[in-house]
């Protein structure tokens, strides 16, 4: 139960990164890599489709549309980087 807790741990906080994971957390983290590859495609709006194909990409965001959340996003992104104009949000990872 403990190695779980310490994946899904690892998931909501990398969900976030950019790159893919290297070194010993990588082997036990396919699924993560899987979850951080999803939440760029959907940050993208699919403009990075992570190997999905455009078909599958577009399927899904007629299935799940977003409802306003890029707007929320781009909001909050203006307003830090008007505060924080070389630093990236606090929840980014590279």
């Amino acid at each position: 139960m403990n190695a779980m807790r310490e994946e899904v741990t690892l998931m909501i906080d990398m969900q976030h990164k950019l790159r893919a994971f290297k070194g010993p957390v990588a082997d036990k983290f396919q699924r993560g890599n899987a979850i951080r590859k999803g939440d760029l495609v959907e940050l993208s709006l699919g403009a990075f489709r992570c190997g999905a194909p455009a078909s599958y990409v577009c399927a899904l965001k007629a299935i799940f549309p977003n409802y306003g959340f890029h707007k929320v996003l781009m909001r909050a992104a203006a307003h830090w980087f008007a505060h924080h104009p070389l630093s990236p949000p606090p929840f980014m990872r590279w």
